[in-house]
């Protein structure tokens, strides 16, 4: 059979051809392996085949379609030759991120399998070919592809930490302009992705890249090889985005990041820093309170830390090196360009929810309200665009009156 679809692999009909040669395919025991080789011959031809994407689309759907008449045996083998082409990266039409997860979920349901000379349950089995995946050494051209892959296939909470904690651990090798789709992936790969771990990996990778930049690099043709600042900014402006649909999709991982950062505002080394800042401005008209209350705390927490280290050298130099806070603001605001209006709007509310806790009063200090008039000072100084909107904003405050009308004037 393979001789008859072969040779027609790249014409217009070979779709049909293939389905013809499917659905009259013996259903005997004797048949199961040449079922097998036949989808594994049609998968080698397409690497090396020069046709539409669409063509072999239609013809690794269709060797789908027939899986659920394939037997364990015949099934697991076709899985190996899947994990081998992963391996050794060797198809660019990524057809075991198709067939993979279909195969999983049709050897789940059977109670025992032949894995390696032992018996395992369905379950048991695909835990262990997703374990094997993730201990191969991966290509990073291919790192979208298994995150798009590992969405498809349902995993126990193991073997789903498993998966987020080797693709995070690839992510700081991956060139800036691939990381958006694979995080974009990653984000809904499941509700329950952890995104205290995604969140500070991403921390750490965009601050190695701002640090990359050199300020003097004009940003031209001649300097294209360069990394620049905007290329950074439009990257980490478009993950963003994606963490932002990801909440508004109601995916539980960010209500979960968001709720544990309670936890550990006592740490504000994490919650202080301008991605995992930037990250709570976006949602922080989803999650006000919540966030309001988190940044706030970790405030507080932040000055009392300055002040024990000024007072002894001793916990000087057993607490975390941390920035400043308003170099943290300022860099939000640096790098919030025109497709980041939310941070900017999230940055401008928290200014106000720092100065409602009052001016100082004779003998007190209230530096959250001094955060906050500093933070309001350079947005007016760094975007003269949102000057309007913090008048009218102070205008609408004093106007209310009350005893408040205090902290804004």
């Amino acid at each position: 059979m393979a001789s008859i679809i072969l040779p027609r692999i790249s014409s217009s009909n070979a779709p049909s051809i293939l389905d013809t040669l499917l659905s009259n395919f013996p259903s005997s025991e004797a048949s199961q392996p040449k079922r097998r080789k036949l989808a594994e011959a049609i998968l080698k031809t397409l690497r090396t085949t020069q046709a539409p994407t669409s063509h072999s689309n239609a013809l690794i759907t269709r060797i789908i379609q027939d899986l659920p008449r394939y037997s364990k045996l015949q099934l697991s083998k076709l899985i190996d030759f899947c994990l081998n082409s992963l391996r050794v990266n060797d198809d660019e039409l990524f057809a075991w991120r198709e067939i993979l997860p279909i195969a999983l979920q049709i050897l789940e349901e059977e109670k025992y399998i032949n894995y390696r000379g032992n018996e395992v349950t369905g379950p048991e089995f695909k835990s262990l070919i997703i374990q094997s995946i993730c201990n191969q050494p991966w290509e990073l051209g291919t790192l979208t592809s298994l995150a798009k892959m590992f969405g498809e296939i349902r995993m126990e909470k193991n073997d789903h930490g498993l998966v987020l904690r080797a693709l995070c651990d690839k992510l700081p090798e991956v060139d800036h302009q691939e990381v958006p789709p694979l995080v974009h992936q990653i984000l809904r790969m499941s509700d329950t992705v952890d995104g205290r771990l995604v969140i500070g990996v991403l921390q750490k990778y965009f601050t190695s890249l701002y640090e990359k930049i050199d300020p003097e690099s004009p940003e031209t043709v001649e300097s294209i090889a360069q990394l620049n600042l905007k290329e950074v900014q439009d990257t980490e402006s478009t993950v963003l985005y994606h963490i932002r649909q990801s909440a508004l999709l109601n995916h539980s991982s960010l209500k979960d990041f968001v709720k544990n950062l309670k936890n550990v505002t006592n740490a504000p080394e994490f919650i202080l820093e301008p991605f995992p800042m930037s990250v709570l401005l976006l949602l922080s008209d989803i999650y006000t309170e919540q966030i309001f209350e988190i940044i706030k705390h970790a405030l507080v927490r932040k000055i009392q830390d300055d002040e024990r280290r000024r007072g002894s050298f001793w916990i000087k130099t057993i607490l975390p090196d941390s920035l400043d806070v308003m170099e943290i603001m300022g860099r939000i605001i640096e790098n919030s360009n025109k497709d980041r209006h939310l941070v900017l709007k999230g940055l401008l509310d928290l200014a106000f929810v720092l100065m409602e806790t009052g001016k100082a009063k004779d003998g007190e200090e209230n530096l959250l309200h001094e955060v906050g008039v500093k933070i309001l000072q350079k947005l007016v100084k760094k975007r003269h665009e949102v000057g309007p909107t913090v008048l009218q904003n102070l205008t609408d405050k004093i106007i209310a009156g009350g005893t408040a009308i205090s902290h804004y004037v």
